[in-house]
């Protein structure tokens, strides 16, 4: 039958797959990969499924965020950091300027974010993730995850309780 379907393998590969020649584009899924806590689908030769955006990168991704309908960014192992500017339909790989992977990824606004990682890593963006600068944080150890307030401080939190 038909039937398309995104998430997320045990590994954290992220995926978007298509049957049939009938699509929603990744937007539609973000809602699903945050409601459903990540789906997986059998695929195999004869299954019908086919990769779609964004395309097997080879290296795990970790994390995604919706800046709106349009812009998504996703991060992962080795540095990767992919962007979409039509809602999931494309997406280029961004520049990370590091080979640590990365975990976490959050935005303020539309324009300003920050992604981490291990070994402490700390990146910062400014145009909605189009290009990304180091920053330099107190910890060597890995930061999984990373948050704003509304006053525009940002948290980020580690493995072994680093904050």
């Amino acid at each position: 039958g038909q039937g398309k379907t995104g998430g997320r393998s045990g590994e954290g590969h992220w995926w978007l797959l298509e049957r049939g020649g009938e699509m929603k584009i990744l937007a539609n899924w973000i809602r699903y990969i945050r409601a459903a806590g990540i789906g997986l689908a059998q695929t195999g030769a004869d299954s019908g499924w086919t990769w779609q955006n964004p395309l097997p990168t080879g290296n795990f991704l970790r994390a995604v965020v919706a800046l709106n309908s349009n812009t998504l960014i996703a991060v992962g192992a080795s540095g990767t950091i992919l962007r979409s500017t039509d809602g999931g339909a494309t997406w280029t790989r961004r520049a990370s300027g590091t080979a640590s992977d990365l975990f976490g990824v959050s935005f303020i606004n539309a324009n300003v974010g920050a992604a981490v990682g291990a070994q402490g890593t700390i990146l910062r963006t400014v145009d909605a993730g189009a290009t990304w600068t180091p920053r330099s944080g107190n910890t060597t150890r890995p930061l999984r995850g990373v948050s704003f307030s509304g006053d525009g401080a940002g948290t980020a939190v580690g493995a072994h309780g680093d904050a």
